[in-house]
């Protein structure tokens, strides 16, 4: 289908109301026509990136504190100083 080429014509500004040449509006990425003033640019922080994942473990973790893995051991033996039921001297 073929449009006319809206050499004469004039529409409204969706934002301001002003009126503007046709062939001048533009169409944000809301689906607005806009006049070139009125006119911004999506922000990139509104299309994040794809494909980019973050890591949430290390490949093979060799444990450098002298404990094996799996190994449960209590909080008191890893803090000694931190069992509570003592005063600080501060």
């Amino acid at each position: 289908m073929r449009y006319a080429a809206g050499k004469y014509s004039y529409g409204y500004c969706d934002i301001t109301g002003v009126r503007v040449p046709y062939r001048k509006l533009r169409t944000n990425w809301k689906g607005q026509r806009v006049s070139p003033e009125a006119f911004e640019d999506k922000h990139p922080q509104l299309t994040p990136a794809k494909g980019i994942h973050d890591a949430m473990a290390l490949k093979d973790p060799r444990p450098t504190d002298g404990f094996s893995v799996g190994t449960v051991t209590s909080i008191t033996t890893l803090f000694p100083n931190t069992a509570g039921g003592g005063t600080d001297n501060v």
